[in-house]
């Protein structure tokens, strides 16, 4: 099962919620998260300023590996599920995301003929 955390911006709620492990959640419930996408990027992700340090909920789910990112396995950076989150190379990540348009490409593609 899964928990939806809040998400805010400008201190203020949105209809947006990041997804966590319902094991996990009572650890992010304690904290105000934030929305936010990075400039050039079109995925947000969930962050919040702990003990001064801004830091990033996949981050704290995952840990950090030298060398290492996070790939969220569906693409959505607010769904930080155990199962939707892996370690990559920064090459495989880059790969997933080519991967992940070129599905998303092909399939708004087949929403277009079946209206044709």
């Amino acid at each position: 099962m899964t928990t939806r955390i809040q998400l805010y911006k400008n201190r203020k709620p949105t209809d947006l919620y990041a997804l966590v492990d319902d094991d996990v959640a009572h650890h992010f419930q304690q904290h105000r998260w934030s929305v936010h996408k990075p400039n050039g990027s079109r995925t947000m992700y969930a962050r919040a300023s702990i003990r001064g340090a801004t830091v990033y909920m996949h981050q704290l789910i995952m840990g950090q590996k030298d060398g290492m990112e996070i790939d969220h396995c569906d693409g959505n950076g607010l769904n930080n599920t155990s199962e939707n989150l892996r370690h990559v190379t920064h090459a495989e990540n880059i790969q997933a995301i080519h991967s992940l348009n070129a599905y998303r490409t092909w399939k708004a593609g087949r929403k277009q003929e079946r209206t044709l």
